[in-house]
């Protein structure tokens, strides 16, 4: 039982890490930082935030 226990938690440790990874890359910067603005939308004029959907290009579209 106690193999068990630590091999769970090795993986866990492993999968927090490789999140904590994912997010930290450089990759990842743009779209965290957008992620990070989306409570404030709610702020935004209707119109503003039409606007800003619109702008963005779609991504089926690439295919």
């Amino acid at each position: 039982m106690i193999t068990f226990h630590s091999v769970f938690t090795l993986v866990s440790l492993l999968v927090f890490l490789g999140i904590v990874a994912l997010v930290y890359s450089r990759g990842q910067k743009k779209p965290m930082e957008e992620a990070s603005r989306i409570p404030l939308l709610d702020e935004m004029p209707v119109t503003e935030v039409c606007a800003r959907q619109s702008s963005k290009p779609s991504q089926g579209a690439e295919a």
